[in-house]
């Protein structure tokens, strides 16, 4: 028993037709903006030219990145404390004040120094 639609026939006669390279054209372009098998996205900078992808960091910079933090949060506020421990003790003769203004300001300085740290990879 024949289908009434004629199914064969018109597929057949749209396999023979000059929709085939439109349709090949659509599809392609379909298919390399929904699937991507490398997961590479290639941007283009303002000079035409290809922007590499950015490699993630190695153990041994992540390592020396955590260090360099550290160290950035650290030696302002002990350089604080040693300062103004310095100025209560030698110079004013007051209990605390300056010392917790010491390590008020090297708390700031070293907050700001590891945004200044990290700002490249936030604004990844």
């Amino acid at each position: 028993m024949r289908p009434s639609w004629g199914g064969g026939a018109a597929i057949a006669s749209f396999a023979k037709s000059d929709a085939r390279p439109a349709l090949y054209l659509l599809l392609q372009t379909f298919f390399s903006m929904c699937y991507n098998p490398t997961g590479i996205i290639k941007r283009v900078n303002e000079w035409g030219e290809a922007m590499k992808k950015n490699e993630p960091p190695s153990a041994w910079a992540s390592l020396a990145l955590a260090f360099e933090l550290g160290f950035v949060i650290a030696i302002p506020i002990a350089l604080g404390a040693i300062g103004g421990g310095y100025l209560d003790s030698h110079v004013t003769h007051t209990k605390d004040v300056f010392l917790l203004l010491g390590l008020l300001l090297g708390l700031i300085l070293g907050i700001y120094g590891a945004y200044r740290l990290l700002a490249p990879f936030l604004k990844r």
